[in-house]
């Protein structure tokens, strides 16, 4: 089984919460086996847009969950404010 997951960073979280949920998902992901046969991983950390330079793609770590686990630990939080609509 794959696991997608999608973390909010948007200012609305709260550094509290943001540490709150990457513990989590920290957590509940270190209870399943890391292999291409068992689950594989993906991370996307968003705000106004996708953080590509913090993602962790399926195919990044398929058999090393130290690896992974560092990887997801170096995903920061961002403390941009969601985009509003303007009126005119």
């Amino acid at each position: 089984m794959d696991f997608v997951v999608v973390l909010d960073s948007s200012s609305s979280v709260g550094i509290e919460n943001w540490m709150k949920v990457k513990k989590f998902t920290h957590q509940f992901l270190s209870t399943f086996t890391l292999s291409p046969e068992g689950s594989q991983y993906s991370v996307f950390r968003y705000n106004r847009e996708v953080d590509t330079h913090s993602q962790i793609l399926l195919q990044d770590h398929q058999t090393n969950m130290d690896d992974f686990m560092y990887a997801f630990d170096d995903i920061p939080y961002d403390l941009q404010e969601p985009m509003q609509a303007h009126s005119a």
